[in-house]
């Protein structure tokens, strides 16, 4: 098994081969196993119908249960990117721009192994968003700053 260190000595004619690939899918299951944890222990709290005699208690409580709602929706999103990736490495796909084929490159998929764009398509999609007005939450730059 490769390591980070390894992995980024890795000659460019060796990007994503089997052990690159194999890398890259035990960090995406870690991640998977990661996040279904969080889900249980959101499940828990969501579960939890203790009543409150004082209202502020009460407050407090559904306040708590919303929050961890936002949580559950942002780890079911995340945990569909992670499929999404473990599916393209499964196909050899996994590595590549989704819309040029370039690399999209080894420090980029450690910062973001679900990353499905190269740099300059990003860049491209945020400048189209903006020029367009459609200001779309990008949920790869939240995965890159979460990682960071």
């Amino acid at each position: 098994m490769l390591t980070k260190e390894q992995l980024l000595k890795s000659s460019p004619n060796d990007y994503m081969n089997e052990e690159q690939l194999a890398f890259f899918k035990n960090i995406l299951i870690e991640q998977r196993n990661t996040i279904n944890r969080d889900i249980n222990e959101c499940r828990e709290i969501l579960n939890d119908n203790d009543l409150e005699a004082d209202p502020l208690d009460s407050a407090c409580n559904e306040e708590i249960k919303q929050i961890t709602l936002l949580r559950v929706q942002r780890n079911t999103f995340s945990l569909h990117e992670i499929e999404e990736s473990l599916n393209r490495i499964t196909t050899k796909e996994y590595g590549y721009c989704h819309e040029t084929g370039d690399p999209i490159g080894l420090g980029r998929l450690l910062a973001n192994p679900m990353a499905t764009l190269c740099i300059d398509s990003l860049e491209n999609e945020e400048r189209r968003q903006k020029i367009e007005g459609n200001i779309v939450e990008d949920h790869e730059d939240e995965n890159n700053e979460a990682a960071a």
